[in-house]
């Protein structure tokens, strides 16, 4: 075999794909010529032709975008079946693990978008990460970070029907989430990055989404001030650095070059400082609002707030936080967005009134303000109780916020909530959610990323509050993890909240249409409206938006949690003749849309408690084959979604088979047992499970990219809310050394355990009161 020419390049992009494969091909614009490949024994070529027109595509975006040809003759994408990472970014020779590059017009909405959006996102790396590398694995932002923009920005320009900047704030909230704990790490660290676990350490969401964040905040700031400059800095970076390697400080020499602003003092505190602040709205009496830094936010009650004089840092001290924050609002009187900026943390912005003589942002007005318009900014924002309540009206009704604008309004009021600065908010913004649905022509046709939001810190809230009502019994009380005592009715009175109050009737125009029928109704809407079908229509086969596509299954998993026995009846009894004969070939599971099948079948799993229909998904995910990866995955979702301790037991059994729960996938495997919400000891279950199995665990972690031991510890272990689990966790970690648990994992997850227990004593009684009073 003979090999052109490497360029310069650093060694850890070199890579080498062996096996019998086949492919199919395609050509850029400029003539690169582009392959994928598959293993011939799967016969799963014919599911590459997406990813391989993405490619295609992408490709000719970034020449074009980025002003810099592809460098290479040639680009490779290569389907693997077990895979531990997503994907890889070897230059000219990407992989992908199967789940991650295969889809074709049979596949689910949610399935397509991620094949689209990992193979963009691979292929930004081949100019930020290969033409140009970090100086240093410190520096790895510079590779994910705009990997991570460009997942968002390019997709969006070659599948638009995917709406990807809309779902910004799932990006956004991802980050701000895990940014909000004490022990997080700056995004270009302060200590030495040396070791490999070190290095290892860096891949998680401050190095993707934080770094993602920031430069999306500042594309959109330059973007709205002075547009164009952003990519010509850009240009001028690749160009300067090509076939070598680049640190931050490269970059915004070159973008203050290109817009004549401080970009580097402007932009360094948000990648050498921890965490982010938070924007105070302070209403005045003549009706204007001023926006103040009022410190760090953390979503962390063991620790007190870090004003700007105190002292908090990895390695050492960091004192007087401050940022410059781009400022983006709307208000009740005008849909334009406003732009503008708080220099630092002893500055402030002023929003005028809207009107001169009516109205006003003070207690005696009328008007509403909307800061961070649409997430684009990376923080939180907190406004005064009557603009709240003035928001949540607003909220209720279509046409004044924006879904992302709503959904990040949601995300702020839970991190403000779980945080100990607001109360009842909450609940009131469940309500208008529903009403909002309610008043939509199309089921919950632009409110996905809203109900997003809602459903994740709803579903946080019932874990806090079952996790407290397992801790033991006195008296029809539950002793909490503090001194006060969370009512036994308090999680029941939850769930009937959202069944009643929030979800309504949102789901009744679904559930009029049996689950495995709804393709069949698809296609006689879309043959209806023929006239007017548009490219997500064509793609997905029906009329609906990418949005519209993603939003029920989002709103069932929601009212299963919630015990909503509706949606759990409505899938049974289509599946009942499957289930009443499981011998049988059997095909009403493949007649479901594949963008339902997935919540269908786990929540077909767990509302049958006699355990019939979640032994048919065992033994169909026992049977599966590797040629449909996304259809095994929902098999093994509806597996973990055992409704009785027992089988819950026997689904955590399967995860130490590794001819079962393939080690690639055990992780997402114990996250959803841990997650459980039908069972209220799942957690810690689970839990005891991994204590016992360390040992089969950790060395699981070294091949096919298992989790490991850190990673399960993490994602189990961090939903407890006691002392005692805290404990619990603390001794276990200090008496098995031999994990080589980093000590800021470690912080980590017994910070987040003490937070939500000081949570659940100090605010829990209230919110429990709250709900009950819902239901006098």
């Amino acid at each position: 075999v003979d090999f052109g020419t490497s360029p310069r390049m650093s060694t850890y992009l070199l890579a080498f794909t062996v096996g019998e494969l086949e492919s199919i091909e395609a050509h850029s614009k400029s003539g690169v010529l582009l392959r994928a490949w598959a293993p011939a024994a799967a016969e799963q070529v014919g599911k590459l032709v997406f990813a391989l027109s993405v490619a295609e595509r992408a490709l000719d975006e970034y020449e074009k975008l980025l002003g810099v040809p592809f460098p290479l003759p040639k680009i490779d994408i290569v389907s693997i079946p077990d895979f531990g990472a997503g994907a890889m970014e070897n230059w000219g020779l990407i992989t992908y693990r199967a789940t991650n590059v295969l889809a074709d017009h049979t596949s689910a909405p949610r399935d397509r978008q991620a094949v689209a959006a990992t193979v963009v996102h691979e292929l930004g790396h081949q100019w930020t990460g290969n033409l140009v590398t970090m100086a240093w694995w410190d520096e790895l932002w510079l590779n994910e970070g705009f990997a991570n923009w460009f997942e968002q920005g390019i997709t969006e320009r070659i599948e638009p029907h995917l709406q990807m900047l809309s779902q910004h704030v799932q990006y956004l909230s991802r980050a701000l989430h895990f940014d909000g704990s004490p022990d997080t790490h700056a995004v270009r660290p302060s200590y030495p990055v040396i070791s490999d676990s070190a290095i290892s350490s860096l891949f998680d969401a401050i190095t993707y989404d934080k770094a993602g964040a920031i430069i999306f905040m500042l594309h959109d700031f330059l973007e709205r001030t002075k547009p164009g400059r952003f990519m010509q800095g850009m240009h001028a970076y690749l160009k300067a650095n090509q076939y070598g390697t680049a640190s931050g400080s490269d970059m915004w020499r070159c973008l203050g070059e290109a817009t004549d602003m401080p970009i580097a003092q402007w932009v360094e505190p948000w990648f050498s400082q921890l965490g982010y602040p938070l924007i105070e709205v302070l209403s005045l009496s003549d009706g204007s609002a001023v926006l103040l830094q009022t410190g760090r936010f953390m979503q962390d009650l063991t620790h007190t707030q870090i004003a700007f004089n105190g002292k908090e840092g990895e390695g050492g001290d960091q004192e007087g936080n401050s940022w410059f924050v781009p400022i983006t609002y709307i208000t009740s009187t005008s849909e334009q967005v406003r732009v503008g900026a708080i220099s630092s943390n002893s500055a402030f912005f002023t929003v005028p009134p809207p009107r001169k003589k009516l109205g006003g942002f003070d207690a005696a007005g009328t008007d509403w303000l909307k800061v961070n318009r649409e997430g684009a900014g990376y923080y939180r924002v907190n406004y005064p109780p009557h603009l709240w309540e003035r928001l949540v009206g607003v909220a209720a009704e279509p046409g004044h916020l924006s879904d992302a604008d709503l959904a990040n309004l949601i995300s702020d009021a839970f991190a403000l909530t779980f945080n100990g600065r607001l109360s009842g908010v909450i609940l009131s913004l469940a309500r208008a959610l529903g009403v909002r649905t309610a008043h939509e022509d199309s089921f919950v046709s632009s409110s996905y990323e809203s109900w997003v939001a809602m459903s994740t810190g709803l579903q946080t809230l019932l874990s806090l509050l079952s996790n407290a009502q397992q801790h033991g019994q006195r008296q029809g009380l539950t002793a909490g993890p503090g001194l006060d005592l969370v009512p036994m009715t308090c999680v029941e009175d939850l769930r009937r909240f959202v069944r009643t109050q929030v979800l309504g009737r949102c789901l009744d125009e679904l559930l009029m249409t049996p689950p495995t029928l709804l393709g069949v109704e698809r296609e006689r809407e879309a043959e209806r409206t023929a006239g007017r079908v548009n490219p997500a229509a064509e793609s997905l086969g029906r009329t609906r938006t990418q949005l519209e596509a993603l939003s029920p299954a989002t709103v069932l998993y929601l009212a299963a949690a919630m015990e909503d026995t509706r949606v759990g009846l409505w899938v049974k009894r289509a599946l009942e003749p499957c289930i009443s004969s499981p011998g049988e070939n059997c095909d009403l599971i493949a007649r479901i849309p594949p963008d339902m099948r997935y919540s269908c079948l786990s929540v077909c799993a767990a509302y049958d408690e006699s355990g019939s229909c979640w032994r048919l998904m065992r033994d169909r995910f026992l049977a599966a084959d590797s040629a449909d990866p996304a259809y095994r995955s929902a098999l093994m979702a509806a597996v973990a979604s055992a409704p009785t301790e027992q089988l819950f037991n026997e689904s955590l059994s399967m995860t130490l088979n590794a001819s079962i729960v393939r080690p690639q996938d055990l992780g997402s495997m114990i996250s959803l047992l841990a997650g459980n919400p039908k069972i209220l000891r799942g957690r810690a279950i689970v839990w005891d499970f991994a204590k016992r199995n360390y040992k089969a665990l950790s060395a699981a972690g070294g091949g096919a990219g298992a989790p490991g031991f850190n990673s399960v510890a993490s994602s189990v272990a961090s939903g407890f809310a006691s002392e005692e689990d805290a404990q619990d966790v603390e001794i276990f970690i200090a008496l098995h050394p031999e994990l080589n648990v980093p000590e800021r994992i470690e912080r980590t997850i017994l910070g987040r355990i003490r937070s939500q227990a000081i949570w659940l004593e100090n605010y829990g009684p209230d919110t429990c009161a709250v709900l009950e009073a819902y239901h006098a």
